[in-house]
């Protein structure tokens, strides 16, 4: 039987807090790993739709894509929150920075607009549209989903 003299000696404890450390490093790689795909995954890209070019002709009833032209710079300095606007003779396509001033401008220019999400669509020449060309527009803007940088 060996007798020791004094206190018995322990582990340095250096092993359990490196291998905590490690533990707690990956556990934080992987919760921002987490964060970033569920911020891919739920962002929605028709946020940054580019309204001139990200819709088809159709969408702004005409089949001549040079009559749409970016009114940008002559729409959007007026309106709280407008980011971009491009517009045909027959339909305006603005833009909004929050789905909130997209439904308040849509609510101002009644009955001659319709939001969707960050857009307003507005007809500017509401008498010469039929039922389809309505259904159209909105389900065509409604179903726009690519997305594009400002």
């Amino acid at each position: 039987m060996v007798v020791m003299d004094g206190p018995v000696p322990r582990p340095s404890g250096r092993a359990p807090r490196r291998r905590r450390a490690v533990w707690a490093g990956v556990l934080l790689v992987g919760v921002l790993l987490l964060a970033g795909v569920l911020t891919f995954l739920l962002r929605d890209p028709r946020k940054s739709l580019d309204v001139r070019s990200g819709f088809p002709p159709d969408v702004y009833l005409t089949d001549d894509p040079a009559s749409i032209r970016d009114t940008t710079s002559e729409v959007c300095p007026r309106i709280a929150y407008c980011v971009q606007a491009a517009e045909s003779p027959r339909i305006r396509i603005m833009r909004f920075s929050s789905e909130d001033a997209a439904r308040a401008e849509a609510v101002r220019l009644a009955p001659d607009a319709w939001p969707s999400d960050w857009f307003v669509v507005e007809f500017l020449e509401p008498d010469s549209m039929t039922q389809d060309d309505y259904q159209l527009v909105e389900s065509m803007v409604d179903g726009a989903a690519a997305d594009s940088p400002d």
